[in-house]
């Protein structure tokens, strides 16, 4: 099994460009692999479409335009 990955790595990602669910989708299967987890200051063992509902509801990641963007008013500062 490989390393946990943190959530920061995918909102780093779209903080430098804004991209659809798919496109965000391919860049982490060629990153990490389909099967790559991912942990938040407070979970662990995420999938990708768990990170997603993650930050979705967080309101740390928003919809525009069909691209996922970075909220940064949401985001922590570590």
């Amino acid at each position: 099994m490989s390393a946990s990955i943190h959530v920061h790595e995918v909102l780093n990602y779209l903080k430098a460009q804004s991209v659809s669910e798919q496109a965000l989708v391919d860049w982490v299967s060629g990153q990490w692999g389909t099967s790559a987890r991912f942990h938040t200051c407070s979970q662990n063992g995420l999938s990708l479409s768990e990170v997603l509902v993650f930050l979705r509801r967080r309101k740390k990641i928003l919809e525009q335009a069909g691209s996922l963007v970075v909220n940064e008013a949401s985001i922590c500062q570590h």
